[in-house]
């Protein structure tokens, strides 16, 4: 199939109906494509770093846990006041 190349401009009573019907590209669009773009990129070169910080705070977190539970004894052991 061959294409045409169209010997005028579209007028502007075209180009303002395309406009209503939200069929002309605008810059929000072209900005939000770039923000999607520039989140994905920091993701997938911040992902080793993020599971990094991640296991290291899970770790962190749930042997902090134990040592409590070990400092106060077991639950059954506990008086009613403590």
């Amino acid at each position: 199939m061959m294409v045409r190349k169209k010997k005028f401009d579209p007028s502007s009573k075209r180009l303002e109906d395309l406009k209503r019907k939200g069929q002309i590209l605008r810059s929000r669009d072209l900005n939000s494509g770039l923000i999607i773009m520039v989140g994905v990129i920091t993701l997938s070169v911040m992902s080793d770093y993020f599971q990094v910080q991640f296991r290291h705070n899970f770790t962190d977190s749930f042997s902090s846990i134990a040592t409590i539970f070990r400092a106060k004894g077991p639950i059954s052991s506990r008086s009613p006041g403590n």
